[in-house]
């Protein structure tokens, strides 16, 4: 019988924008990485494969459920399709998802949202804790893993082209979508890239955060939102 795990180590390696070499920096757009960029990491579990038990019995789903809730926690906003990829390997399964699998592993997010008292929370096909801090997380080297456009939250799309926007002030559609797929390192002729930019463009207009003259996209925030990013991300707001 397995013990379940009560928690995971956070990443230990969490290195300052400034600490990164300019040539480990995935994108020639950027000279350095933005200071508002944290590295990505791949959530990574403790191997269970000699557990005693299969992943898609019943007495795993308490040991899975904490596994998920410990990768919430270091990850999140995380999509489920990257929870299940570390929790197959954490278990030494294929890559093929059963109809099984995703029954043991929908089974287990459920009593995790439960056990959390509703702090974990499910949005679309993201898993994330509330309230937390958002964060956009992209590969700092040219090894790093990168995550596919369709893996990133809506809100982190959205932060990383809002800000983008400040630090430019004013850009052209097709600079700043460059900018935001080398930003999170994606694969450039990727057929989903164009779909987040649009919906996280789509998203800024409707809040009024940004607006657009024909081809051309400003920053529309108020005072007050200036006033905190000048606070918080001085060179945001200056574009150094």
């Amino acid at each position: 019988m397995a013990t379940s795990p009560t928690s995971f180590p956070a990443p230990t390696w969490r290195p300052e924008p400034d600490a990164v070499a300019e040539e480990d920096w995935v994108d020639p757009h950027f000279a350095r990485p933005p200071a508002w960029v944290r590295p990505f990491f791949e959530p990574k579990l403790p191997h269970l494969y000699d557990s005693g038990i299969e992943f898609t019995d019943r007495d795993a789903r308490t040991t899975i459920a904490q596994q998920v809730a410990s990768i919430v926690k270091y990850h999140g906003p995380i999509h489920d399709d990257a929870v299940l990829r570390a929790l197959k390997e954490s278990w030494g399964l294929g890559r093929t998802t059963t109809s099984e699998m995703q029954f043991a592993y929908d089974r287990a997010v459920s009593l995790a949202i439960r056990l959390s008292d509703r702090t974990m929370c499910r949005e679309g096909a993201f898993l994330r804790h509330r309230p937390s801090v958002l964060e956009v997380r992209a590969p700092l080297a040219s090894d790093a893993p990168r995550r596919r456009a369709r893996e990133i939250s809506p809100a982190e799309c959205e932060l990383a082209l809002f800000r983008l926007i400040c630090a430019a002030g004013v850009s052209d559609r097709d600079t700043l979508r460059s900018e935001f797929v080398g930003l999170f390192g994606f694969v450039p002729i990727a057929s989903d890239n164009a779909a987040a930019f649009d919906r996280a463009l789509g998203s800024l207009e409707r809040r009024r955060r940004v607006r657009r003259h024909d081809d051309l996209i400003e920053i529309r925030a108020t005072t007050r939102t200036l006033k905190r990013l000048a606070r918080h991300h001085p060179a945001l707001i200056s574009g150094t």
